[in-house]
């Protein structure tokens, strides 16, 4: 993406092109036309949320009004917000045009504060469309067959959307009751149990980006293929901005101002969330059977894609989050099953043609597959691009921060660096700067480098032995109060 900006037309890092905003309000002003009024001089700041968990777009605009808009157009959570905004050489951007695009809608205004005498400044914050109709609507019926076929009726019947909606299409063959629920809701029933068709891991998302709505599993982000990963849109770095002879913008647009690693790891949570093992418990009520399923991550890790691949573009099975070693009696940390038990009662014959998806064999690997991202969490502070979207593919090379030597020439993080999946992005229209500022939430669930491995045990019998140390609390007591009863007997001696 980044590699098809037009430099002619991008004169520095963070430069954007807007054209006028407007508030058109319910009311009409003439011939039936809605009263519209222009409030690009009052913005400030304007902000556009993006995110993999979130389902629509948001944002807010910051105004500095000494117009009293809220009282005069009036301002009452009825107003659609229209404008265009993009980087200058990208055909990529947000159209919240009525003419091109889809308007957005102001649902809320918050920190109104007075600036001066005759001035004001307040938050306005916009959603998409689709976010109110999910609030107007419920759904009770039955969907059969694909997934994304429900998806679909339920965007453009129920949500009533008109924009582009991308389907990844799945596996699953099963009938679904909609029991009088939002349409996200439903999306979120229906997402949770489906199966990609091309990938290993099961369970999809659902989001919106400036092209449209999409539905599609974790690892069709990470994979263009079966079997060949997808490539990242750019590669940033950490580069002081006076370093290097370069001074071409798309370079530039690459540096990063500021990172922070979040989270590198959390060993408690995997082993509470069963990222490493677990355990399914299932009640046939059917065949009034029991039976148990384990799951194990060393041995899934392989069959999927992960956002580090082996350097061909192909699935690796040594860069996992859990390294093998001897964790206790011959055992990895992955042969531990019982660390979390999931119960669920299983039906068969409920539909004449469809079974109900396989909870027993989905539940466990969806939660070990999604959670591990929640491991490692990277922030950075780039250069505006609206052509950079959640689901993209990015690199980052992290700073090692050790003296400089010959064994990392490259100087950066072997395990923190490689490529990350972008989870949630804020764009930032700063109107005093005319600059535009973007903040990337990005996450990972391998290394780029293995971690050791290790056969020979270093955990067990490495404590003090102190377990024949079992003492009675009231023996202790009367043990205390024999000494206290001797020492004050002698003071009267």
């Amino acid at each position: 993406m980044y590699g098809t900006i037009d430099r002619n037309k991008l004169e520095y890092p963070g430069h954007f092109t807007i054209g006028k905003i407007f508030l058109t309000s319910y009311r009409t002003q003439f011939l039936d036309v809605p009263q519209k009024i222009d409030i690009t001089n009052l913005v400030g700041e304007i902000n556009i949320y993006e995110g993999i968990k979130n389902k629509v777009l948001t944002g807010n605009l910051i105004l500095l009004d000494a117009q009293a808009v809220p009282t005069h157009l009036p301002l009452s959570g009825f107003e659609r917000l229209e404008f265009k905004v993009f980087t200058p050489g990208c055909s990529r951007g947000y159209d919240f045009t009525t003419k091109s695009g889809h308007p957005m809608y102001i649902y809320n205004i918050t920190n109104r504060s007075e600036q001066t005498a005759r001035s004001q400044a307040y938050k306005l914050n916009f959603c998409s469309k689709e976010m109110i109709s999910n609030e107007q609507a419920r759904i009770s019926q039955a969907y059969k067959g694909v997934t994304e076929k429900g998806v679909f009726d339920i965007v453009r019947t129920h949500l009533k959307s008109k924009k582009a909606l991308f389907l990844e299409e799945t596996k699953s063959n099963h009938q679904y009751v909609i029991p009088r629920l939002r349409p996200f809701k439903a999306i979120d029933m229906l997402k949770e149990e489906s199966h990609s068709k091309l990938h290993n891991t099961p369970g999809m998302t659902f989001y919106e980006d400036a092209d449209g709505f999409h539905f599609r599993s974790y690892e069709n982000m990470l994979a263009l293929t079966r079997d060949k990963a997808r490539p990242v849109v750019a590669k940033f770095a950490v580069k002081p901005a006076n370093v290097g002879a370069k001074k071409d913008v798309i370079e530039q647009m690459k540096q990063v101002y500021g990172f922070s690693i979040d989270k590198q790891f959390d060993t408690l949570q995997n082993y509470r969330t069963g990222m490493y093992a677990s355990r399914v418990v299932t009640h046939n009520m059917f065949n009034k059977t029991f039976s148990e399923l384990d799951f194990n991550y060393q041995n899934e890790y392989e069959l999927s894609h992960h956002t580090e691949h082996d350097g061909q573009g192909g699935k690796q099975d040594n860069k996992s989050l859990a390294p093998r070693l001897n964790f206790g009696n011959d055992k990895y940390v992955s042969d531990y099953p019982e660390g979390v038990l999931h119960f669920l009662s299983t039906t068969e014959k409920m539909f004449n043609e469809y079974e109900p998806a396989p909870q027993e064999l989905l539940l466990p690997r969806k939660l070990s597959y999604h959670m591990a991202f929640e491991t490692q969490i990277l922030s950075l502070d780039v250069p505006g691009f609206t052509g950079l979207s959640v689901g993209d593919m990015v690199a980052f090379d992290a700073p090692s921060y050790e003296p400089a030597n010959d064994t990392n020439p490259l100087d950066r993080d072997p395990f923190m660096s490689g490529r990350y999946l972008v989870k949630s992005v804020r764009h930032r229209f700063d109107f005093a700067e005319k600059k535009h500022f973007t903040k990337l939430e990005c996450i990972k669930d391998s290394y780029m480098n293995p971690l050791p491995q290790e056969t020979i045990d270093t955990f067990t019998t490495q404590e003090y032995d102190d377990s024949k140390a079992n003492i009675k609390q009231y023996d202790l007591d009367d043990s205390i109060v024999g000494v206290a009863t001797s020492n004050q007997e002698s003071k009267f001696k």
